[in-house]
């Protein structure tokens, strides 16, 4: 059961986190979480088992603290701010663990005008950008400024190459030092993403000594997400000997546009979380997936919390909003 915690008196049923309190027609302003906010979200997260940032689809958030002792988590927040933390910040639930999906929504940068919708939503969705498209840099700004996660989804080649219809593909052909220089490129116009999945890719991720030769020139701390569109696929398996944060695929939830097979997909990745703690759903900015995915939001979100990528890596990293944290920033705050 969730608990909130208000400025005028104990406990409320849902505490906001307003980080924003100013209008905009279609998307939120930027939140500009100052120095000051950030080392709050790192604290908070050193105090408790987890820390989540949920947008409301306006300009508020809401701060998610996960643990399995919700008064230390509340003693915590009210302790900081007691010394000081932002006005407001004013929204905070507090909850028990529950078992974890991540849905991550690809293929984003080829049209315009899809945040909003996808903000809407109210979970941390992981946002999947292509590189080079029109509209890719004016979402990562967006996305980056209200510390949304972002992977760079990168074109890799397929097992049908007349596939291939937009710029910047991974191939078998190329020499070393151009693959490289695509995922360097890519790495250069996308520098706020947490990571990285493959666009395509069912021929070339079977190459274990080309995705090998592809990683070494991404940065250790980021996130390889294993789209799986080949069952022989082995960017996981790589990264993983490697020691870097990785995760796979668990179902694709639009291979047939149909709402209702969308449903049904989501519900085999909540069956999944529930029995391992753990899923990753891939789905595309589709109308039919936008209508299932909130309808199943509504039914089905109490059951599961909905985290970015990063908490389900293995081993895990630290969601956007929280990178560059201070070690040790809950000692440091709480004996000033």
């Amino acid at each position: 059961m969730a608990k909130t915690i208000g400025r005028r008196g104990g406990l409320a049923l849902v505490l906001g986190l307003a980080i924003t309190t100013a209008a905009h027609a279609t998307l939120p302003p930027a939140p500009n979480t100052a120095a000051a906010e950030h080392r709050l979200l790192c604290a908070l997260e050193e105090a408790v088992d987890r820390v989540d940032l949920l947008p409301d689809g306006t300009g508020d958030m809401t701060l998610r603290l996960v643990t399995e002792n919700p008064v230390e988590a509340i003693r915590a927040w009210q302790w900081l701010t007691e010394k000081g933390a932002p006005k407001r910040m004013t929204r905070i639930k507090v909850e028990r663990p529950r078992p974890m999906i991540t849905i991550v929504m690809d293929d984003l940068g080829l049209s315009p005008g899809l945040l909003p919708e996808l903000w809407s939503l109210g979970q941390p969705i992981t946002y999947a950008l292509i590189p080079h498209l029109q509209y890719t840099f004016s979402y990562s700004r967006w996305l980056t400024d209200h510390g949304a996660s972002f992977l760079i989804h990168l074109p890799m080649e397929p097992e049908e190459a007349d596939l291939m219809t937009l710029p910047g593909y991974i191939t078998e052909e190329q020499r070393t030092l151009e693959r490289q220089g695509i995922v360097r490129a890519a790495l250069a116009v996308l520098p706020g993403a947490i990571g990285l999945n493959n666009h395509m890719g069912s021929r070339i991720t079977q190459n274990a000594p080309l995705m090998e030769e592809v990683l070494k020139v991404i940065p250790p701390d980021l996130v390889i997400l294993d789209s799986r569109t080949s069952e022989s696929s082995v960017l996981e398996r790589v990264a993983r000997s490697q020691g870097r944060p990785s995760a796979s695929r668990t179902v694709f939830l639009d291979h047939e546009m149909k709402r209702e097979t969308i449903t049904e997909q989501l519900m085999g990745a909540l069956k999944i979380a529930k029995e391992t703690g753990r899923a990753v759903a891939i789905g595309h900015p589709h109308k039919e997936t936008m209508a299932a995915l909130r309808s199943f939001i509504r039914s089905h979100g109490h059951e599961v919390h909905f985290v970015p990528i990063e908490r389900l890596a293995t081993p895990p990293a630290q969601p956007a909003f929280l990178k560059n944290c201070p070690k040790n920033s809950w000692p440091a705050v709480a004996t000033e």
